[in-house]
């Protein structure tokens, strides 16, 4: 499941089309009503019950099509990052990964709202001078882009590690948790 970021298609800028074909996987990409997404706190102006929506649209691919439910992710970018990150706390049961490029939750991750039974895995992005959502959160709600991964890796029992790499004038923070089994990571 693709979700968009908001006034934006998924499909329009991902061609992630080309790629379910090559690899033989389904993608789907919701539309949000008036282009976003009720994501919890991040959207307060969106009362639609995109929650369930996003149920109904997993059961209807598992019925449907040849779904392995094992291998159901949920990636999104902004508006869409708030979602992914609300279905891993509130429809962990259908998901095995999010991905989340952009965005933070849009419910407080450790807080009763964010309770799944097991966490589905997370790989996240975020750029730290995103001028739409701010890598360092924001209000009471939204707490920063390390803060959030850092309670989705307690989650999953990983240790934390840090770098701070150089590209040019531009600085690439790698923070990655690993499991507590050696495992090679690449940039």
């Amino acid at each position: 499941m693709a979700i968009h970021q908001t006034l934006a298609s998924h499909a329009d800028f991902t061609e992630m089309d080309k790629t379910a074909a090559a690899h033989k996987f389904c993608i789907v990409y919701p539309e949000g009503i008036n282009k976003s997404f009720n994501a919890g706190g991040c959207c307060a102006s969106n009362t639609e019950d995109d929650l369930g929506f996003a149920r109904e649209l997993v059961h209807y691919m598992q019925d449907n099509e040849r779904v392995d439910n094992s291998k159901v992710f949920a990636m999104g970018w902004s508006n869409g990052g708030y979602m992914a990150y609300y279905l891993g706390c509130r429809a962990a049961d259908l998901l095995s990964a999010i991905v989340v490029v952009g965005g933070l939750a849009g419910v407080d991750p450790s807080g009763s709202e964010c309770r799944p039974a097991v966490a589905p895995r997370l790989l996240h992005f975020h750029e730290t001078g995103d001028p739409e959502v701010n890598y360092n959160g924001g209000g009471v709600e939204f707490i920063s882009s390390p803060d959030v991964v850092a309670v989705w890796a307690a989650r999953q029992g990983c240790g934390t590690g840090q770098q701070q790499l150089h590209q040019g004038r531009r600085k690439v923070h790698d923070q990655h948790w690993l499991p507590s089994w050696p495992q090679r990571h690449t940039l």
